[in-house]
């Protein structure tokens, strides 16, 4: 009965870890779809996807900390802060102050 308990709770570990997964691939492609964007290849497809899921634990991160604001997902969340900048700012190479 001990080994059936533990399996059981074992499978429900990894269900949870299955709907995770597949929970930031709904929103990754109701992301995608809301903005408009697609990408030629797949290997560009999953380094902006890469980008974009660090990009919201970022997000996430921040606004669990209580500030003044919060923030949220928008149509860059598929850039790194450095492209983003280069792109949309002008900047070249990093700044520090």
């Amino acid at each position: 009965m001990e080994q059936y308990l533990t399996l059981l709770c074992c499978l429900a570990l990894a269900s949870g870890f299955v709907v995770k997964i597949n929970d930031d691939e709904v929103q990754w492609k109701a992301w995608k779809a809301f903005h408009g964007k697609s990408y030629k290849t797949e290997t560009e497809e999953n380094a902006r996807k890469s980008i974009w899921r660090d990009n919201l634990k970022k997000i996430a991160e921040h606004n669990s900390k209580g500030h003044s604001y919060t923030l949220a997902m928008n149509q860059f969340g598929d850039l790194t802060h450095n492209e983003y900048q280069f792109i949309y700012l002008g900047m070249r190479g990093h700044f520090s102050t």
